[in-house]
C-alpha cells in the first residue's frame, strides 16, 4: 500500500464558453500520479466534473507534451492561427 497522499491540483484553467470550463489537473489517486484534462460545467453556481476529458499517467507526460508540439507544428503548418 502507498503511502503517498492523495490530492487533487488544479495548475491551469480554459474557460471555453460562459457555462464550461477546461481544467488541468495533476492528482494522485489510489497511490498513483496522474495528469487528468476534464471539461467542467457549471451547475446551480459551481462547476462540476464531466466524463469528457483524457487522464493519463505522469510518466508518460513527455509523450504527451510532444503530441502537443505537434500540434502545434501541423497547425503552423497549415496556417492556423492557435
Amino acid at each position: 500500500m502507498s503511502t503517498t497522499k492523495e490530492f487533487e491540483t488544479t495548475v491551469h484553467v480554459i474557460q471555453k464558453s460562459p457555462t464550461q470550463q477546461v481544467r488541468f489537473m495533476v492528482k494522485n489517486i489510489y497511490g498513483k500520479n496522474i495528469i487528468d484534462l476534464r471539461v467542467f460545467i457549471l451547475w446551480k453556481d459551481t462547476y462540476i466534473p464531466t466524463k469528457k476529458g483524457v487522464t493519463i499517467p505522469s510518466n508518460m507526460f513527455q509523450d504527451f507534451l510532444n503530441g502537443i508540439f505537434e500540434i502545434g507544428g501541423a497547425l503552423d503548418e497549415k496556417g492556423i492561427k492557435g
